[in-house]
């Protein structure tokens, strides 16, 4: 009976992380955020469905080193997800300076000519603070990625001015392709324009606030976040893919 009971709670989690991938993959550019539930449910869908014979394999040998290394493998990722999301749930509860001379809005992905979810929700907040700081510019920060049409900044640029903002407030840069060239191509830019004093804001979803602000001081810019919502369902992926990013930056920086 405890056998059964376990195999079940092994189908239901690796099921549920499959599906969160196939379901999530429909409404939003494939990313490693995307494919984690999948990594990391189809071993313990396929334990499930095996679980009787696959336990006693793993009861000795070859078999018992393989499940204490995964068994490893999960406790040290569930361990640096909490530890990762400590950090983003710290640095999303800030609130940055009114009268900025420059907002970068940091891309996150078209589909067509269509801004992902994630990107409207940066896109939205970015223009209540341009509405409440008329003398602040935006810089939309965004290349064109390997599953896209045309580059994110120009779907950024097209939003912002089919709401209201005038052309001459927004600088568009086109060719980055991660955090660190969006703000360092923004960078180039504002410096272009304003020499070498302004302050900045950057507007990204709360999740991503943490290695964001690691980024721009890599990069030479002293920028506050400004986070924007994410939606609900996309927490778990968002998640993911931020612990692996943030891994990556503290062990090779920012990149």
């Amino acid at each position: 009976m405890r056998k059964r009971n376990y195999r079940w709670i092994f189908i239901v989690l690796g099921a549920l992380g499959i599906a969160d991938t196939l379901i999530i993959s429909g409404v939003s550019n494939m990313n490693e955020g995307v494919v984690m539930p999948f990594i990391l449910g189809l071993p313990l869908f396929i334990y499930g469905v095996f679980y009787n014979r696959l336990s006693r394999w793993m009861e000795k040998g070859a078999g018992r080193v393989l499940k204490n290394l995964i068994g490893i493998g999960y406790a040290v990722f569930i361990l640096l997800f909490i530890v990762c999301s400590a950090f983003i749930f710290i640095a999303q509860d800030t609130e940055p300076k009114k009268g900025a001379d420059a907002l970068i809005v940091l891309g996150g992905g078209v589909k067509g000519h269509v801004a992902t979810v994630a990107v409207r929700s940066r896109l939205d907040t970015a223009l209540i603070y341009l509405d409440q700081n008329p003398d602040t510019v935006v810089v939309v920060s965004g290349g064109q990625g390997p599953q896209e049409t045309v580059s994110e900044a120009s779907v950024m640029a097209e939003y912002l001015l089919n709401r209201g903002i005038d052309k001459d407030r927004i600088v568009a840069e086109d060719k980055s392709t991660s955090t660190w060239e969006n703000f360092l191509y923004s960078k180039a830019l504002l410096d272009a324009k304003f020499g070498g004093n302004y302050t900045v804001v950057f507007v990204t979803n709360e999740f991503h606030i943490y290695r964001a602000g690691l980024t721009a001081r890599k990069a030479g810019l002293q920028a506050e976040g400004l986070r924007s919502p994410s939606a609900w369902y996309l927490y778990p992926n968002n998640f993911l893919r931020e612990t692996l990013a943030i891994v990556k930056t503290w062990v090779f920086g920012a990149d």
